[in-house]
Formats: C-alpha cells, sequence, structure tokens
C-alpha cells in the first residue's frame, strides 16, 4: 500500500536550530564529522551551516519528498535507510536508496521547479540534516566549495544510476544479486526482500 504521511518544511516542531553547533546541536557537531573527509570545513563554515542545517526525525514510512510535490531541499541521512521509489500500478516500484553517508534529493525537480515525478521515503526511522537549495545556493558565493563538494555527491549517485541501468541489461536476475551483495553488503539485511527483488528485477 504507498505510504501516506509526509513531512513538510516548517512542519517539525521541537527541533533545535543551532548557531553554535558545539554547544547547541551534537548532532551537527557528528555530522560535520563525518562530512569533513570531502569537505574542507572552515569554523566560518560550519557556523553559517549551523544556520541552514536542519536536523529531522523520520519514522519508518515518512516522506522526505512525495510525488507531485513541489520541493526545495536537500537530505543528508545521519542515521537510517530512505527508498526512492515511483508508482506503478498502485505498487511501489523501488529506483534507489540512501544510507547512512548519503545525499539525497529528486535532482531534476530541484532545479526545474517542476513537480517531482518520484518519492523518497524512510524505510526504517531516520535522522536527515535537512538544507534548503536556496540556503545552499547563498552560502556558496562565501564558501565555493560547497558547490564543489555537492557536484561530487551528484557526481557519485549519477555512477550508481548508471551501473545500475546496465545491470540491467548485461546481467541476469543471479548476476544482479550477486553484485548487489558485493557491493551493497550493509543493506543486504535491512531491505525488505520485496523491494530488493524489484529493485534488481527478480520475479518470485
Amino acid at each position: 500500500r504507498p505510504h501516506s504521511k509526509n513531512i513538510e518544511a516548517g512542519h517539525c516542531a521541537g527541533f533545535i536550530f543551532a548557531r553554535r553547533p558545539s554547544k547547541l546541536n551534537p548532532m551537527l557537531d557528528q555530522f560535520f564529522l563525518q562530512i569533513e573527509s570531502d569537505l574542507e570545513l572552515t569554523e566560518p563554515l560550519k557556523v553559517a551551516l549551523s544556520k541552514i542545517a536542519q536536523p529531522l526525525q523520520l519514522k519508518k514510512g515518512d516522506h522526505f519528498i512525495q510525488e507531485g510535490e513541489f520541493h526545495n531541499r536537500l537530505g543528508y541521512v545521519f542515521e537510517g535507510l530512505m527508498m526512492y521509489y515511483t508508482l506503478k500500478d498502485g505498487r511501489e516500484m523501488p529506483l534507489d536508496f540512501a544510507w547512512e553517508g548519503w545525499w539525497m534529493t529528486h535532482t531534476e525537480s530541484l532545479w526545474s521547479g517542476e513537480p517531482a515525478s518520484l518519492s523518497i521515503v524512510a524505510l526504517e526511522d531516520t535522522r536527515v540534516i535537512r538544507i534548503q537549495l536556496s540556503d545552499l545556493i547563498s552560502l556558496a558565493g562565501r564558501f565555493p566549495q560547497l558547490m564543489g563538494y555537492q557536484q561530487k555527491n551528484t557526481d557519485r549517485s549519477m555512477v550508481i544510476l548508471a551501473n545500475h541501468a546496465r545491470s540491467m541489461v548485461e546481467l541476469n536476475a543471479t548476476e544482479r544479486y550477486e553484485k548487489f551483495v558485493r557491493e551493497r553488503p550493509e543493506l543486504v539485511q535491512r531491505l525488505p526482500q520485496y523491494y530488493l527483488a524489484a529493485y534488481l528485477g527478480i520475479r518470485p
């Protein structure tokens, strides 16, 4: 059954919007630790990011983005598991997954301003750092390393999508499963089997 819960921007009362992350929000401290290997994090950048980074708790079944909505946000999966999917004949068809250390958004609709053509839903209780694209762009003028960092993450996602598409054409079902186990072993036990089978094109 399609998920019905949705989290809208500004709807999450009780979250701390930290200005000094080391004192006000330990989650932001850990977020900075996780991304600093890929991003040059100066103290001014940390302070600026702490003003726009919104810690968000998603329950299993909550949406970060829902098909048909307009959105202007990116999310960093701090803890948990998310699934990109679209609906076909009322069934959820997995397109990709995002877990700890991955950014998520619908890039096409983010930049085109068109409604999202897919949804992103929590498969587990998930903690997310949410940032509005407009806020990120406003910081990029002062901290140009931000755009390079986001481009690197976009490129990484595109490589995975292209790799999966090639596997669907070139490999049989068994080979696709074995490849998934090799490349994403941390997801095999966490994903419901029917989502994993649908993602790999394996019919019962």
